[in-house]
């Protein structure tokens, strides 16, 4: 019969990260050891975070079309509207 060993979870409640650690005999080692594991996960996770963030940036920066300008055209106006328009302007 073996002697049991002290295991401990680490949890962070806000991305559901958990690890668990029953390496050491005594309870405070494996405590450190597990707080120690959860930084190292947490701190990849937001590296990988991060990644993830910059490759959408790309990806929305290559997607926008350029140098692609559209051609509006305005239709002609009859010549008496362009003449009734004219003589307004030279009015004082």
């Amino acid at each position: 019969m073996g002697i049991a060993q002290p295991a401990v979870r680490a949890t962070r409640r806000p991305s559901g990260v958990v690890v668990v650690v029953d390496t050491e005999r005594q309870f405070s080692l494996n405590r450190r050891i597990a707080m120690r594991l959860l930084r190292q996960r947490i701190e990849d996770g937001d590296e990988t975070a991060g990644r993830a963030v910059t490759t959408a940036r790309w990806r929305v920066h290559d997607e926008l079309v350029r140098g692609n300008p559209t051609r509006i055209e305005r239709p002609e106006m009859p010549k008496q509207d362009l003449a009734s328009q004219e003589q307004t302007r030279r009015r004082p």
